[in-house]
């Protein structure tokens, strides 16, 4: 198993982070994902914390997540995660990976 974030690395970035949304509050954990969507390729969080709404990526984008009934970006309708369907089904189903490739 290789780990895609250093924390020790990052920390400046999740400090500001965690600053920036101190009302919300963010958590260390938040800010961690956050800013790993930040520094790898096309990454999906799968959460179901609604704060991801609130959190942007470089400051300006949007958190790109899935959530329970929602689809990535947390827009409603498209494909929607069914129990039992597969990835590949129909629509091009929500990914659900947390590492970018």
């Amino acid at each position: 198993m290789v780990l895609a974030f250093d924390l020790a690395g990052n920390l400046e970035s999740v400090l500001i982070l965690m600053r920036k949304y101190a009302s919300v509050p963010m958590s260390r954990a938040d800010a961690c994902l956050v800013r790993m969507t930040e520094t790898l390729a096309d990454p999906v969080i799968l959460t179901t914390d609604i704060d991801f709404r609130i959190y942007r990526r470089h400051s300006r984008h949007v958190v790109p997540c899935v959530t329970p009934g929602r689809c990535r970006n947390n827009e409603e309708g498209g494909a929607r995660l069914k129990a039992g369907s597969r990835a590949g089904e129909g629509r091009k189903a929500c990914r659900m990976k947390v590492q970018g490739g």
